[in-house]
């Protein structure tokens, strides 16, 4: 059976790569306004999808009501509370970064004798358990740039991706 290959579009890939590379950059080095960006965004989006879904509700039931309620309030809340909103998706963060760091490490072991690249979950499962820590190390003073920091870093290495595959497109 012969695999399709997939096209890639050089010239999309590569403005895509540099933009994502700039937002980066602006992340990195404001991540404190890339948190209140990205804490405005959230919000926003929230309210829009309760809006939604409180208008579902007439057509709907009850749960739609509800749930519109809720996210309702919820991105209500982070526009009046944004330090507090915050401060609850750092220790999210932390607290997923733990989680996968454990999911990650026990995976690793449970493939160690059936792959040999058992090791790369491992990294990354210590990696991720160490990085869980540190946020938490500073929690909750490091709330208002760690999040920007990771979402900089993360369009970052995105941009780098998109570059990378741009340079073997057809």
């Amino acid at each position: 059976m012969k695999m399709e290959v997939i096209s890639i579009d050089k010239k999309n890939y590569q403005i895509g790569g540099v933009i994502l590379l700039i937002l980066g950059i602006i992340g990195m080095l404001l991540p404190e306004f890339a948190s209140g960006m990205f804490l405005l965004l959230l919000a926003a989006l929230l309210i829009l999808g309760g809006i939604v879904f409180f208008i579902a509700g007439f057509y709907g039931g009850w749960l739609n009501f509800l749930l519109g309620i809720v996210l309702l309030a919820v991105g209500a809340l982070m526009f009046i509370y944004p330090a507090e909103s915050l401060s609850a998706m750092t220790f999210l963060m932390a607290t997923w970064f733990l989680l996968m760091g454990i999911v990650q490490t026990i995976v690793a072991f449970a493939i160690k004798s059936d792959y040999d690249g058992w090791w790369a979950p491992l990294t990354v499962g210590i990696l991720s358990f160490i990085l869980g820590i540190l946020v938490f190390m500073g929690w909750p003073a490091n709330s208002d740039w760690i999040i920007g920091l990771f979402i900089g870093i993360e369009l970052f290495l995105d941009g780098i991706m998109l570059l990378v595959l741009s340079a073997y497109g057809e």
